[in-house]
């Protein structure tokens, strides 16, 4: 049976000058394709689903169509983590080396707290050396950095870590019922309704799947090679469609999952994001645009392929998803196109 969702979807299709912005992408060869979804006041605006999911088949990309939401998976794994914590299977305030026992002395400072909020201090695994095709494992790369330096003392300022999620998708594989992808499938996915969401790897059959395109010399290529052994890490590797994020939006507006006071942790953004150049007030796994017990949420996501945008006005009821086949700058025109539309979703743009 199609979901009350879905059906809204497939029933809603305007026509608009966004339309021909988008279309015009695709026809100049700036995307492959593109999925976006805009609810304003609680009612579709605008739902469209533009090029191609495929190229080599030249398969039409759809509302449906999954895709790798590189970063913007980092809310899954923070949720994930919460429902550990009121499980009591762990504490904001344990030590990373409770769990990573040969970790550096430097890292005993360093809390699932601060790996959360982005304030561990821990070198970005994500470095010079990284090469994704190579068959190592995630624990492998997080070792990997054990002999660099602190980027600063735990807890004194905020700094963009994929490290520190990975590390968190690694604590989840070691106390969660059913490792990290088991815990996050039944207890996340499944009770947001989220029915096509997964983690992926290169190797995996998933339906409806998106490709994901580089452009080299002006032409799209398919994106570099991700090793099997990557897959799963905790910062990255959701693969959705635009369905089962609208999914997630409804279950974070009716605060399902998680106690009150666990969502009020996540959506409030730490004192040290708010500082410094880099300044990004920044929760747990969410970007917090207006806090607040129903407050503004977004993620971005780039990753090989794939370029993400998710943003969550709960108070208002405001939803926008761009979901783009392709990591080489398309995500900025299709979001130029939606705020010259839709400038409420996208104020400070």
């Amino acid at each position: 049976m199609v979901s009350l969702i879905f059906a809204q979807l497939l029933a809603f299709s305007p026509s608009s000058a966004l339309d021909t912005a988008l279309g015009e992408l695709v026809e100049k060869n700036v995307i492959p394709g593109a999925v976006v979804y805009v609810r304003v006041d609680g009612k579709i605006a605008y739902e469209k689903a533009v090029g191609y999911a495929n190229l080599e088949t030249m398969t039409p990309m759809t509302m449906d169509s999954v895709h790798e939401l590189a970063s913007v998976s980092k809310q899954f794994t923070a949720t994930t983590i919460m429902l550990m914590v009121e499980e009591g299977r762990l504490k904001l305030s344990d030590s990373v080396t409770k769990y990573l026992t040969d970790a550096p002395e430097a890292w005993k400072a360093v809390t699932i707290e601060h790996l959360l909020h982005h304030t561990s201090g821990l070198p970005d695994y994500l470095g010079s050396d990284f090469d994704p095709a190579e068959n190592k494992s995630i624990a492998d790369y997080i070792k990997g950095v054990y002999d660099d330096p602190m980027l600063f003392e735990p807890g004194d300022k905020f700094e963009y870590s994929n490290t520190g999620y990975a590390i968190l998708g690694h604590i989840v594989d070691l106390v969660g019922p059913d490792k990290f992808y088991g815990t996050l499938r039944k207890k996340v996915f499944a009770d947001a309704g989220m029915k096509t969401a997964v983690i992926t790897n290169p190797t995996q059959i998933v339906p409806k799947r998106a490709s994901g395109y580089s452009k080299v010399l002006g032409r799209f290529v398919n994106e570099a090679y991700c090793a099997p052994s990557v897959a799963a890490p905790g910062d990255g590797m959701v693969s959705a469609s635009a369905v089962d994020l609208v999914a997630w939006h409804e279950t974070l507006r009716a605060g399902k999952l998680l106690k009150p006071e666990s969502w009020r942790y996540l959506w409030t953004a730490s004192k040290q994001s708010h500082e410094g150049e880099r300044s990004m007030p920044y929760g747990g796994g969410f970007m917090i645009g207006r806090g607040g017990e129903k407050p503004l949420l977004s993620h971005s996501g780039g990753w090989l392929g794939t370029s993400t945008f998710l943003s969550s006005d709960l108070e208002n009821d405001h939803c926008l998803i761009v979901l783009v086949n392709c990591d080489s700058g398309g995500l900025g025109p299709v979001m130029t196109a939606i705020q010259k539309e839709y400038p409420v979703l996208l104020p400070d743009m």
